[in-house]
């Protein structure tokens, strides 16, 4: 009976011992396999500067230039401006449009040199910096030789970079 005495004893003293904590000083002292490593502060390389190019900004204006008469098409941002005669482009209906950005009066040429007429037909000015897109989205007759347009008008400055998608509504015929 001692020995089974002294074999229970031995238990107890190796689970005591086993699952007993660390005195509190040692607690709180480091070792190898709790510190952290310390690692020098890694640089990000600068993020590269974003261009955003600014949108293209039509003006609207009121007078027909000399080389739209006759069989053209005019359109306008809204209804309103449509209306009141304020126009963002103008084309003669063959090879010519019209728009004013920054108080400047554009020309653009069709450079679509085919024979058909287009209506999404691409237009630059002479020095290049501009093209224009008219897509036409919907159309329907209001009135003999005349139909009622809406879609977008695409602007791109090709020297930039900047663009803008410009709604409009209007008319074509002759």
């Amino acid at each position: 009976m001692k020995e089974t005495y002294y074999e229970l004893l031995l238990l107890c003293w190796l689970f005591v011992a086993c699952t007993q904590k660390p005195a509190p000083a040692e607690e709180n002292k480091p070792t190898l396999a709790s510190a952290p490593l310390e690692q020098p502060p890694v640089e990000q390389p600068p993020e590269p500067a974003t261009f955003q190019p600014k949108a293209i900004v039509l003006d609207s204006y009121s007078e027909f230039p000399d080389e739209v008469e006759g069989c053209s098409c005019y359109f306008s941002r809204s209804k309103e401006e449509f209306k009141a005669g304020k126009y963002i482009y103008m084309n003669n209906y063959a090879n010519l449009a019209f728009v004013s950005i920054g108080g400047q009066q554009v020309r653009l040429e069709c450079i679509d040199k085919s024979d058909s007429v287009k209506t999404d037909a691409p237009y630059r000015d002479a020095s290049g910096k501009y093209e224009l897109r008219a897509i036409v989205k919907k159309s329907s007759p209001s009135g003999e030789e005349v139909f009622r347009t809406e879609g977008l008008l695409l602007v791109k400055d090709l020297k930039t970079g900047a663009s803008s998608e410009i709604p409009f509504v209007g008319e074509c015929g002759c």
